[in-house]
Order: structure tokens, then sequence, then C-alpha cells
């Protein structure tokens, strides 16, 4: 119940970075993937670009992901495969959005080398019954498997449980070289 002078709630999505250490087998895994990302996006990209130009049109997020997920290029689960289509999807949307706007800018063109790999939850990641983080690559591959992490959502001060936890990015960070988990959540925030 909302008392006097307070202020309503609502949901906000946040995204909480959190350093994990990986063993040796687990760095080569997932620098493999990571790259392996990158090879999926620049092919889709690819497919995409060609694509506009016999068509002069978008061809729907139902067949990006559709040639996306035929494509089995890369070591990575369906649900990251997806993600990469949805990214694209995401990408062309801003494009297109800026470019109405007036903003000068391109759409998707750049090849990558390197891509987080994401992991949608239940699905690429999952708690294991000794309360650890299992990522998976997909039926067949080794998972990687670490120490749970904790973190607290800056607004509330309190330790955000994975029950609260969405998707979950592997994320490479140059210039600390290490890895990091780039956490998606919703908490709750006071609305002014």
């Amino acid at each position: 119940m909302k008392r006097e002078g307070q202020l309503p709630r609502v949901g906000v999505n946040r995204t909480a970075m959190v350093g994990v250490w990986l063993n040796r087998a687990q760095h080569l895994q997932a620098h493999e993937a990571s790259h392996a990302a990158a090879t999926q996006w620049n092919s889709l990209v690819e497919w995409l670009r060609a694509y506009w130009t016999e068509n002069e049109t978008d061809p729907g997020f139902a067949v990006l992901r559709a040639y996306g997920d035929g494509l089995k290029l890369a070591p990575l689960h369906s649900q990251s495969v997806q993600a990469i289509a949805e990214d694209l999807d995401d990408a062309v949307r801003t494009y297109r959005v800026n470019k109405a706007a007036g903003m000068d800018v391109r759409a998707p063109w750049r090849e990558k080398k390197y891509r987080p790999v994401s992991f949608t939850r239940n699905y690429g990641w999952r708690l294991t019954k000794d309360g650890q983080l299992a990522l998976s690559y997909g039926r067949g591959r080794e998972r990687i498997i670490i120490a749970l992490p904790m973190f607290t959502d800056p607004l509330t001060s309190v330790v955000v449980p994975p029950s609260a936890w969405g998707e979950i990015r592997l994320c490479w960070d140059r210039q600390n070289r290490s890895w990091y988990l780039h956490v998606a959540y919703k908490t709750q925030a006071f609305t002014a």
C-alpha cells in the first residue's frame, strides 16, 4: 500500500557488470565462441545488405532469424544465435529511426572480429544443483561453470537474486584484459 508522500514504484531495467575468472580451458572456449559470434554477425550483415540490394526492403525479423538459424557457423547455443539476429534487427531499427530524424548514420556494415556471447535465462544459463552458474553453448558442447556472482543494485543497495536476472552476456574487456558478465535484471525504483 502506498503511504502519504511516498513516490510510486516502477520496474527499471538495469545491467550489472561483474568480473569473472575463467580457467584456461574456459577462457579458450569463451574466446572461440566470441569469434564465432562475430562470424555469425558478419554473415548476417552481409546477407542483409545483399537482401537490400535485391529487394529494396527489409526482410523482417522472422526471415532474418531463420537465415541466421540456418547458417550453423558457430559453436553456440541456438538462443545465442537468435540473440545475434535480434541485435542486428535492433541495430537496423535504430538506424531507420535516426535516419528519419535527419541524423547522418549508416546501416550496420562494419566487420567484427569479436562479439559478446548472449545466454538467455533457463536456456543459455542455469543454476547448477550446487549453486554455481552454468553457461551453455548448446547440446553436446561443454558448458562453462563458474562461481555464482553476487552483486547489489545501486538504487536499493539490495543483493539482486538470480531469480531477478534475465539475459547474461559474456564480454571480454580489452582494457582490463579480463572477462565480465553483463547481467540484465529488473529492479524497483521510485518515480518522481
